[in-house]
């Protein structure tokens, strides 16, 4: 009689031991299951980090070749929008230009001259979609120039969209007053001068994209450039 009601006492007892254990391995599987899934959602982040920023470097180096005269078009001197920076206001002597070709002379008529800017502040940040001064989307656009437009390097694969540069005349440095009686002239932050070129500094910066749209980079760098 003991024997029999020792037995009768622990019916489902197995039962219900074995269903805690199963819910602390489901449990135990969900935890790493997500912690998988939290590594492969990083580790797809920094890749496209990385793509973006080996994007922003390429175009850093084309639009060195672009403005260094190995590229197809030529930037002289008045390539850069010089009437905004001596003839404006200075709280209005940062901006782009705003066609796609010159004009004519200087440059020579139909010269392209998108993505050619002036700074005029060393605290103002053109590039910022707050400042809606560059133009990031638009094909053609006046104010950035598309990777390879003008050194004709293949498009990077693999990215949302190619990345685009624009080049700023860095011109803080003297400051000519053109409005003034007499004129006040003056040039760009000077680099010297050398075998009939002046070199003056430009400032690059680049924007790029990785596999997602979400993914940019922006990269800036100062050149010393050699013009006409």
């Amino acid at each position: 009689m003991r024997a029999s009601h020792s037995l009768k006492s622990q019916d489902g007892a197995a039962l219900l031991v074995a269903l805690v254990f199963l819910i602390v391995l489901t449990i135990l599987g969900l935890a790493t299951m997500r912690g998988t899934t939290l590594q492969e959602r990083m580790a797809g982040g920094s890749r496209d980090y990385n793509l973006a920023l080996q994007a922003a470097e390429a175009a850093l180096r084309d639009a060195e070749i672009d403005i260094s005269h190995l590229g197809s078009r030529q930037i002289v001197y008045g390539s850069f929008p010089i009437t905004l920076w001596t003839l404006s206001p200075a709280s209005a002597r940062s901006g782009c230009q705003t066609t796609m070709n010159s004009p004519g002379p200087i440059p020579p008529l139909g010269t392209p001259w998108n993505g050619l800017c002036v700074i005029d502040n060393p605290t103002v940040q053109l590039y910022l979609p707050s400042a809606g001064v560059v133009d990031w989307t638009s094909t053609p656009s006046t104010s950035s120039v598309v990777y390879g437009t003008y050194t004709g390097a293949k498009p990077i694969p693999g990215v949302a969209q190619q990345p685009r540069y624009f080049v700023e005349l860095m011109s803080w440095l003297p400051r000519p007053d053109m409005t003034a009686t007499p004129p006040v002239a003056g040039a760009p932050q000077d680099g010297g001068v050398e075998g009939g070129y002046t070199y003056v500094y430009v400032r690059i910066t680049a924007r790029a994209w990785g596999a997602s749209a979400t993914t940019q980079i922006y990269l800036q760098e100062v050149f010393l450039l050699p013009i006409t």
